[in-house]
């Protein structure tokens, strides 16, 4: 099985117009790629097996997360990459063995805040534009959405171009994650981020460090340290961005986990 980095570079070098078939598809076609994953997926039952992942496995579902980025970057907005359709998409993701879910309630777990329209319920789901991508429980990336937020609360031009953390690439806005900054090929060695929807709850970067479940003090002077607040360090887990306040200097939420108990989500 060859990694999927293969299919990245493919996709980065190519300048035909029949992206999906030429490169995705042709890709995906002779791989037994959903084998890979569905070993994977057998070895993390629980979100605790997560701690005990192989590197290489790890750094797989890294590099299957770059690709997802440039692909739903082609359903968002403008894009510079290709084009590919949602049904292409979707076929792509079930090809290699995930699920798609599509909540009809918006919540940060399973859906990017990809755009926001001016109403008075906030937070209310007005359109999809790509569903939520699982294995197993372990979530492999979020769906793409807008909301809308009454703009008396919410500064909404702010929350629509806020940097997005953990994110290898967007069209609209900064995105930040682990690999930014290293090599060509150390870069490659970037820890996924495990998020698991489990019977008890919901788990974000179950692998950080530092719970802000029960915050003691040494948690809020690190917090202080990283020039984040309590608040917007949960916002930054769930959401993976800033929902009040743009911050221009670059942050460091990676090192932070959160357990969220189960809320009843419409799917």
């Amino acid at each position: 099985m060859n990694s999927i980095r293969e299919l990245f570079f493919a996709m980065d070098e190519y300048q035909g117009n029949t992206f999906y078939s030429d490169v995705i598809s042709f890709w995906s076609n002779k791989q037994n790629y959903h084998r890979y994953l569905q070993h994977i997926v057998e070895n993390i039952i629980e979100p605790e097996d997560a701690l005990y992942i192989t590197d290489a496995a790890n750094w797989e579902l890294y590099a299957l997360s770059r690709v997802l980025d440039i692909l739903t970057c082609s359903l968002q907005h403008s894009s510079h990459y290709p084009h590919i359709s949602l049904d292409e998409y979707i076929a792509f993701a079930q090809s290699i063995g995930l699920s798609c879910e599509q909540p009809k309630e918006f919540h940060p777990f399973f859906y990017e805040i990809t755009d926001v329209k001016v109403g008075t319920d906030p937070f209310l789901l007005h359109a999809v534009h790509y569903p939520a991508l699982f294995l197993g429980n372990l979530l492999i990336n979020r769906g793409g959405a807008t909301i809308t937020l009454p703009d008396e609360q919410y500064p909404i031009q702010e929350i629509k171009t806020a940097p997005i953390y953990w994110a290898y690439t967007r069209n609209n806005r900064e995105a930040h994650d682990l690999s930014h900054g290293w090599g060509h090929n150390s870069q490659w060695r970037t820890s996924f981020r495990f998020d698991f929807r489990t019977e008890k709850g919901l788990f974000y970067n179950f692998t950080g460090k530092d719970s802000l479940n029960h915050p003691d003090q040494q948690l809020l002077t690190k917090l202080h340290e990283d020039n984040i607040s309590l608040d917007e360090a949960i916002d930054l887990v769930r959401y993976r961005q800033l929902l009040y306040i743009h911050k221009k200097d670059e942050l460091w939420p990676y090192d932070y986990r959160l357990f969220e108990p189960h809320t009843k989500i419409l799917v």
